[in-house]
């Protein structure tokens, strides 16, 4: 569970086997309610009015289906594309995209912390966690599991590299940041995310925007933690084990639960 700010005593905490495990969870929740789980779809079309309908193709086969309850869970300048109202007309909100590389190292750990946030405009990576750091589940014993991500636009050169140029490049660079030096790499993942972060929104129009969606029986803005999250106990006291430090996915957590509680109230 979520740790609780009310708690006496605070400690930075992880799933035990990595996101995967949560969302492993969740899936299977969902399956044995008898929900299924569609991805890799392209929504074409939402019916909003009346009998609600969602248009959606999968590797070019044009499906429907009858829903009784929307929720849009990503950055809401990208819902606007299935309303037809003014909102369309405005200036595209236009949004980043992510590019997350994993290696594998043999070595226990490899700097001794969780993240590193990267300011220098030079290096592509923008943040470096080292994921075995919080868990000694995620990885085999004394191998550390670093996760590297780079934030790029569609024209971006990097975008359109290869997996194996972009690991090149965030070789060099953990090399240039002095985080790597002499570890052996075991292996490599690399996954590519489009449209995760939206960039200059104005807040009056994601106001917009949600109250749209609202406006609609039984459909729901949820925004998206796209970052971690660090509650202080007290503004008078800062020191580090007096807080609580959870993660953008705990934030997540507790914004779904107060949508539950509004849905089913």
């Amino acid at each position: 569970n979520p740790i609780s700010i009310n708690s006496p005593k605070y400690f930075n905490c992880y799933f035990k086997g990595g996101m995967i495990s949560l969302i492993q969870s969740i899936k299977e929740k969902i399956e044995n309610k008898g929900g299924k789980i569609i991805t890799n779809a392209n929504i074409k079309e939402i019916y909003h009015e009346g009998k609600k309908k969602i248009i959606f193709s999968v590797d070019e086969l044009q499906q429907e289906i009858d829903v009784d309850l929307i929720i849009y869970a990503m950055p809401l300048s990208i819902a606007k594309k299935w309303f037809n109202t003014k909102l369309q007309q405005k200036e595209e909100t236009s949004s980043l995209n992510s590019i997350m590389v994993f290696l594998f190292i043999d070595k226990k750990l490899v700097f001794n912390n969780w993240i590193i946030d990267v300011f220098d405009k030079k290096i592509n990576s923008w943040r470096i966690s080292q994921q075995s750091y919080l868990s000694n589940s995620i990885a085999p014993k004394n191998k550390s599991l670093l996760n590297i991500e780079i934030r790029a636009k569609d024209e971006d050169s990097i975008w359109k590299l290869n997996d194996e140029d972009v690991y090149k490049i965030v070789c060099r660079e953990l090399k240039q940041l002095k985080i790597l030096n002499l570890e052996k790499i075991e292996g490599y993942k690399i996954i590519k995310l489009r449209n995760v972060y939206p960039v200059n929104i104005k807040n009056n129009s994601e106001k917009e925007i949600k109250n749209l969606i609202n406006s609609f029986e039984n459909e729901y803005a949820f925004w998206i933690e796209i970052d971690s999250v660090t509650l202080h106990k007290d503004d008078e006291d800062n020191e580090l084990e007096n807080m609580p430090r959870l993660g953008g996915i705990f934030g997540a957590m507790r914004n779904a639960k107060n949508l539950v509680h509004k849905i089913t109230n």
